[in-house]
C-alpha cells in the first residue's frame, strides 16, 4: 500500500475507536462532519490528502 492507503486506513481505525466523538473531532480538525462520517464508513474511498492530514494530525494529538 503506499502512504495514502496506509494513512486512510489508520484514521479509520481512530475514527471507529472514538466514534461518540466525531462531532468535536470535525469541529476541532476543521474537517466537515459529513466528510468525517463518510471517511470513516468508506463512503468515501479516496479523500483528499488535506482531509486525511488534518483528521490523523487531531487523532494523534489525542483531543477531541
Amino acid at each position: 500500500m503506499d502512504n495514502k492507503a496506509d494513512l486512510l486506513q489508520q484514521v479509520k481505525a481512530k475514527l471507529r475507536d472514538r466514534r461518540g466523538e466525531w462531532r468535536q473531532i470535525a469541529e476541532a480538525s476543521g474537517v466537515p462532519y459529513f466528510t468525517l462520517a463518510k471517511v470513516a464508513s468508506g463512503a468515501t474511498d479516496n479523500p483528499r490528502w488535506q482531509t486525511l492530514s488534518r483528521l490523523a494530525e487531531h487523532l494523534e494529538q489525542g483531543a477531541a
